[in-house]
């Protein structure tokens, strides 16, 4: 009875266990979350990660071992201003439902007039990710707030420079892409 009862116990717990394990990756994954809403499959990206090494998908600006807040004298010499600044700020605490004065962003020397790219910073962490935005009709839109990987079809989208954004992933091959 009792070898009975742990080989009944082994199954259903193998069985339950086997329930929790990732898709396989030839198994189409759901389009939609419970609600309906569609999203995006990252199931690619994990994959790529796990068989491969994972790159560093996009450029790191050039203070990449100091976070100083502000405007870089290089970003400045492009012509952002400290107005451009704080517009991108407010954007970034926006997308974290944050105030502006818990939100800190450097603007660094690869940045334009037109395309802005530095750190973000929140809360009490020493560094935080790399954001993108892009002044479209005179106004800053924040396109990728830092969190996440930055995909080909938004760079495309704002034709950003290939110095700003070297490399993104492609959604349609599940790779990363080098654009240069």
């Amino acid at each position: 009875m009792k070898k009975i009862f742990v080989l009944t116990f082994l199954i259903s717990s193998a069985y339950l266990l086997s329930a929790c394990q990732p898709p396989a990756p030839d198994k189409d994954v759901p389009k939609t979350d419970l609600f309906g809403n569609s999203k995006i499959d990252n199931s690619r990206l994990y994959d790529n990660i796990t068989k491969e090494k994972a790159e560093t998908q996009l450029g790191v600006p050039e203070t990449k071992d100091v976070f100083e807040p502000g405007l870089t004298e290089q970003a400045r010499r492009a012509g952002l201003t400290d107005q451009d600044l704080k517009d991108v700020k407010k954007k970034l605490a926006e997308s974290f439902s944050m105030d502006e004065e818990e939100v800190q962003i450097t603007a660094e020397g690869e940045s334009t007039p037109e395309f802005m790219t530095g750190y973000v910073n929140v809360g009490e962490s020493e560094k935080g990710g790399i954001y993108f935005a892009a002044k479209t009709d005179g106004k800053w839109e924040l396109v990728h707030n830092g969190v996440g990987v930055i995909y080909c079809s938004v760079v495309e989208k704002y034709n950003f420079p290939i110095g700003i954004i070297p490399r993104c992933y492609d959604i349609e091959t599940g790779k990363t892409k080098d654009r240069g």
